[in-house]
């Protein structure tokens, strides 16, 4: 046999082994993820995340994250199952929602492109008002706070420059501008 014949055996050879490779290891579409069978497109996710962080945040990248976490969250209820096939992320109620919360956070936390990038607070108003007030029970008497004051002084700050970074802190306490209209806010709303 000569060295040509021998090229070409070979050539044709790694052809069929391409193929065959190529067949039992498809290509993976990168506009929808797979979890458990059902498939999820990702291009509602990958906007939502653009439109909340734009340049500051991998949207893809946390769209990987975000779908199956979410996903493991509620595959054990067929209608809540059903409803994110249809609808994709959506709210939970209760303690699930403050799991997807979490979720969201480690998801973005970890696909941070720019921390300097400054979010919009006012797309996050209801999230920071829970977690602020939930701060604001962390502090010792709290109960002497009226809360409705609280979120109404907290309103004013929605204007705020806040780094993506500094939105996602895990806690708000050790950020000097956050903590000053925490320590502000609580002394305003102190009940006389």
């Amino acid at each position: 046999m000569s060295k040509v014949d021998k090229a070409i055996i070979i050539f044709l050879g790694g052809c069929i082994l391409f193929g065959v490779l190529k067949s039992v290891y498809p290509k993976k579409n990168k506009n929808e993820i797979v979890i458990d069978g059902y498939h999820f497109p990702k291009a509602p996710c990958v906007s939502a995340m653009n439109e909340f962080f734009g340049k500051g945040a991998d949207s893809s990248k946390i769209c990987d994250c975000l779908l199956p976490g979410f996903y493991q969250l509620i595959k054990h209820d067929a209608a809540l199952v059903h409803k994110f096939r249809q609808t994709g992320v959506y709210k939970l109620e209760s303690t699930l929602n403050d799991s997807a919360g979490q979720i969201l956070r480690n998801c973005v936390v970890n696909n941070i492109l720019d921390t300097n990038y400054y979010i919009n607070l006012r797309k996050f108003k209801e999230p920071f008002l829970e977690r602020l007030n939930h701060q604001v029970r962390t502090m010792p008497d709290w109960q002497v706070i009226d809360i409705d004051r609280y979120n109404s002084c907290l309103e004013r700050f929605f204007d705020l420059q806040m780094t993506i970074k500094e939105y996602f802190a895990e806690d708000y306490t050790k950020i000097d501008k956050i903590n000053s209209i925490l320590l502000s806010c609580s002394a305003e709303s102190v009940v006389k």
